[in-house]
């Protein structure tokens, strides 16, 4: 029973993660961050909702998530900056 709740939760979160990555291709990185706050809302009720019901899962549900969007943006925007660094060299 474990396992295949351990299974449910890893494929939830996945599925959250590739949502957060659609959304960043879609709207682009300025508008999600934009809303960042709504995403924090976000991640909090996914960590209620898919963790048990005690409050030490829940917390490190919604820091794995939470860790996971900040991460994502971290790397996307220092990619932004070196590409723009590359761009001011080549001129």
């Amino acid at each position: 029973n474990f396992v295949l709740d351990f299974i449910y939760l890893v494929n939830i979160f996945i599925c959250i993660l590739i949502f957060l990555v659609s959304l960043t291709f879609f709207f682009g990185l300025s508008t999600v961050l934009y809303w960042k706050k709504l995403f924090y809302l976000l991640n909090l009720v996914a960590a209620t909702i898919l963790s048990p019901p005690d409050v030490s899962s829940q917390l490190i549900s919604f820091i794995f998530l939470t860790f996971s969007f900040e991460s994502f943006f971290f790397y996307k925007l220092y990619n932004l900056n070196i590409a723009l660094l590359i761009k001011k060299i080549q001129i």
